[in-house]
């Protein structure tokens, strides 16, 4: 549809429909993997594996060959690394026990931001752990020794970390263990970072540094020439696998806000103005928003504004919690916040979160988010990477509306 507004026009479209092969699509169960694999899928989590990751199952957990998955947005491209680790550790096992007969190899999982590794490391210690099998964080961040490096059998590392680490590689590394390298994001290809990553692959398939090349499963959103991507990656044909904006878990609906004022003051308060809007309806209907903008800064002047205008508007009950107990658990958490915008608007139920906030404050406007606390979180896009963070009725519906350099979910 199309709405005209003083300031801004809106236009809506649905993007992707409900899948049209689910009547003919057997979802594989968790029943089908090996009693040793099994509990790598919490049985409370998922019983059966989604569309995707059945289409999937026969090549990445049953065969070794290269692998391009192209699918949208939380298609359940994590299960699919899951597999894959699966396989690697396959070789390694002994069914009966679910001992580890070797612990000398290595799948490196490579991922493009560092929240988002450490993100993994949790996610796959907390899968893999029951294995006896180790996981590491490889960044600049991290402080690892030789013999930390050797023990670890999983390591999620950045494109950087990891280039680094096989330029300088020789026949007594580390990395001649490693047989498996998972790649995330990688359209990325096509970024300021395509380079450091086209060297991770072309050292991978040359093998110089590994006891055998490893095998290598590439992650990405949808891309327009994946073919020449799995060209790229020496993916047969097999092994490459698209599924477009139809195969979504929930259809997407888009809202295009389009600024009409011209003088720079006015298409700031027009942005300011839409965003809210769209906020306050949002939480009318019960969703929690997150509202991401281009700059750190620009996550405070505009969770300060919105505050502003909830008040002003006689709606901040809509985003304020009513109960004692979670206002107390607000209260007792902003005064523990470090930076001063979180400080000012987390107790109305407003947060924050970019790469400037120091880790304890952007884990809990994950945290306080994620458990229902917060109702309006403004990021920037480092929470798009791959925080996993979802709106309340997400399994319903998402929204996404461009507001001129906002964007709502």
């Amino acid at each position: 549809f199309f709405k005209q507004k003083t300031a801004y026009e809106i236009c809506a479209c649905l993007v992707g429909s409900e899948m049209c092969i689910r009547d003919s699509f057997d979802p594989i169960s968790i029943s089908a993997f090996p009693q040793w694999a099994k509990n790598a899928f919490s049985s409370g989590e998922t019983d059966t594996l989604n569309l995707i990751q059945s289409k999937l199952y026969p090549v990445t957990f049953q065969q070794d060959e290269n692998v391009l998955l192209c699918a949208p947005t939380g298609a359940g491209k994590t299960n699919v690394a899951m597999m894959a680790i699966l396989r690697v550790i396959s070789h390694h096992i002994n069914p009966n026990t679910n001992k580890l007969l070797r612990k000398n190899f290595k799948a490196i999982y490579i991922a493009p931001l560092k929240a988002l590794v450490q993100e993994q490391v949790l996610e796959f210690q907390r899968r893999l752990a029951y294995l006896g099998i180790k996981v590491a964080e490889l960044t600049g961040d991290s402080h690892l020794s030789r013999q930390q490096l050797l023990e670890a059998q999983v390591l999620i590392s950045t494109p950087e970390k990891w280039d680094v680490i096989t330029r300088k590689a020789d026949e007594s590394s580390f990395v001649q263990f490693v047989q498996l390298i998972i790649i995330d994001e990688i359209h990325l290809l096509h970024d300021a970072r395509g380079p450091v990553l086209e060297s991770i692959v072309a050292r991978s398939l040359q093998g110089k540094t590994f006891q055998q090349p490893p095998r290598l499963v590439a992650l990405s959103a949808t891309l327009p020439n994946y073919q020449d991507v799995a060209r790229f990656l020496r993916v047969p044909d097999t092994g490459l696998f698209y599924f477009d904006s139809s195969f979504r878990p929930c259809p997407l609906s888009q809202q295009y806000c389009a600024i009409t004022e011209k003088a720079s003051l006015k298409k700031l308060n027009a942005m300011n103005e839409a965003c809210f809007e769209k906020t306050l309806q949002s939480v009318k209907d019960g969703h929690q928003v997150i509202i991401f903008v281009h700059s750190r800064k620009e996550t405070g002047r505009t969770a300060l504004w919105l505050r502003e205008k909830f008040f002003e508007s006689d709606n901040i009950d809509l985003i304020r919690k009513s109960d004692t107990a979670s206002r107390k658990i607000l209260d007792t958490e902003s005064e523990n916040v470090h930076d001063g915008h979180l400080k000012r608007i987390l107790q109305v139920g407003i947060g924050i979160h970019h790469a400037g906030l120091s880790k304890s404050d952007r884990s809990l406007s994950e945290d306080l988010f994620a458990d229902g606390l917060v109702q309006v979180l403004v990021s920037t896009a480092t929470l798009a990477w791959g925080c996993l963070l979802y709106t309340s009725d997400a399994a319903d519906e998402a929204r996404s509306v461009d507001l001129g350099g906002r964007r709502i979910i």
